[in-house]
């Protein structure tokens, strides 16, 4: 009975002594170890954010044509661009230059033009809007099919036909040609 005892006598003790230190604080610990872990979590995944972010941003930025330009080429902060209008000329179907006179290029093309006014106002000219159809196809006519094909090619025809127009429309400004149909026919 002694050993008996000994254990009842142990387990009262247990009972009544007050709890060890790392018993106490133990359930604390724990609930703030896992909030010392989200808190961590939160600071890395906004850390890493922030970086990819930067890194997207950094990488954009320098492949921008305007970028590598330099600063000059930006207008500048004040001054607003004047907003353009489309002026949209009808479909081209053109025999292309070259040994095989059986190849075709229909073509549409819009002119971007400042200020939006004036893109109205070429728009409904119908001897102005023929002007401009004459000199497109003037250049369209003279390209050769392995010419308009490549990248290079359609570059060079924008900018060509670019160049005629802006001596046709004196009054206002061709910005660029866009080009929303291209196909040739072999």
């Amino acid at each position: 009975m002694s050993e008996a005892a000994n254990t009842k006598n142990a387990r009262a003790a247990a009972a009544e002594a007050p709890p060890a230190e790392g018993a106490a604080d133990g359930a604390p610990k724990k609930g703030r170890g896992k909030l010392l872990v989200i808190l961590i979590a939160v600071v890395v995944l906004l850390a890493g954010s922030s970086a990819g972010a930067f890194f997207w941003w950094r990488s954009t930025a320098a492949a921008s044509p305007q970028a590598q330009e330099g600063d000059a080429a930006e207008p500048a902060a004040d001054e607003p661009e004047e907003p353009s209008g489309l002026v949209p000329l009808d479909p081209f179907i053109v025999n292309l230059a070259g040994e095989n006179a059986s190849q075709l290029l229909r073509a549409t093309l819009w002119l971007v033009v400042q200020p939006k006014e004036k893109a109205k106002e070429l728009a409904e000219d119908e001897v102005l809007r023929a002007r401009l159809r004459s000199a497109v196809l003037e250049i369209l006519s003279a390209q050769n099919s392995q010419r308009v094909l490549t990248a290079e090619g359609k570059a060079a025809l924008k900018q060509a036909v670019l160049a005629s127009v802006s001596k046709i429309v004196h009054d206002a400004k061709v910005k660029d040609v866009l080009l929303t149909d291209f196909v040739v026919q072999f």
